[in-house]
């Protein structure tokens, strides 16, 4: 079994969200089950932005986020590099979503591309692409948005 996780999700594992708690019971399911996790390469910039942006909102230091950022890396996470396809396929979500950058898009292309389920911790993105998409997931409680 294969999921893309985007880096909402991710950060959700390492720093107190409302979605921490299901973010780490759906992680460790996944681990239990040896399942695939895939992100865009776009994840890794996606995790070091957060966590400095997290030093300077909450006072976190370079250590604790150098800690955090290494435990996001050892969660195996495969990242694909961008392709021609995939930026194309990004573009067209990023239309249908009405969106201004493509970010949330290269992780829904990379999904669509591999055929498997995108999970998701930003209730909006849910919202906007649900029930339409089913193999897009909130790990939110009830529903999304």
């Amino acid at each position: 079994m294969s999921h893309v996780v985007d880096a909402n999700l991710s950060l959700a594992l390492v720093l107190a969200t409302p979605s921490s708690d299901r973010a780490q019971i759906l992680w460790e399911r996944w681990s239990s089950q040896q399942a695939l996790v895939f992100a865009p390469d776009l994840w890794a910039y996606e995790l070091t932005s957060a966590l400095r942006k997290a030093m300077v909102v909450t006072g976190m230091n370079l250590a604790e986020a150098e800690t955090r950022l290494e435990a996001l890396t050892q969660l195996g996470v495969r990242l694909v590099p961008p392709t021609p396809q995939l930026d194309r396929s990004a573009l067209r979500w990023a239309h249908r979503l009405a969106q201004t950058v493509a970010y949330d898009a290269q992780y829904l292309a990379l999904a669509e591309f591999l055929g498997c389920d995108f999970w998701t911790a930003d209730g909006r993105l849910a919202a906007a692409l649900s029930p339409e998409v089913p193999w897009v997931h909130w790990v939110g409680d009830g529903d999304p948005g």
